[in-house]
């Protein structure tokens, strides 16, 4: 369950709850830190922007594979940024052209009681990968 405000927080408090990866650090401290500690937060990775089943590739390509093909494209904006298009064979899914990167405030979440946290690696490479965990490792020591 995603979460945005501190009544979902109370409502659900005894399930692990994933606070929005829409918010800002300071929205997350205004959230009721009572209940904190059973939330996920998302520290690390590309935003989900949207889920989709019409398949982008078949109308580009004429491709007649759809949903067993697991091709990887990318839309580009009016400002040159690629958001990343992956598929699951059933789905496809459109991703934000840049991480969101908290593990610098690792700290700060541990203070308020966040407990748990997640991050999403999509596209980074074997070093960009090794590099974030490493990064991650430090913090949480």
């Amino acid at each position: 369950l995603n979460i945005y405000n501190s009544y979902t927080i109370n409502y659900f408090n005894d399930l692990y709850l994933t606070i929005s990866p829409e918010l800002m650090i300071s929205d997350i401290e205004k959230l009721n830190l009572k209940y904190l500690s059973n939330t996920i937060f998302f520290l690390y990775g590309k935003i989900k922007l949207m889920s989709m089943k019409h398949c982008l590739i078949t109308g580009l390509q004429n491709c007649i594979q759809c949903g067993k093909c697991d091709h990887q494209i990318s839309l580009k904006d009016a400002f040159d940024n690629l958001y990343p298009v992956k598929s699951d064979k059933k789905l496809n899914y459109i991703y934000n052209y840049r991480n969101k990167n908290y593990i610098d405030e690792i700290d700060v979440l541990k203070k308020w009681g966040v407990k748990n946290f997640r991050i999403d690696l999509l596209d980074e490479t074997y070093d960009e990968s090794i590099k974030i965990l490493e990064q991650l490792k430090n913090k949480l020591d």
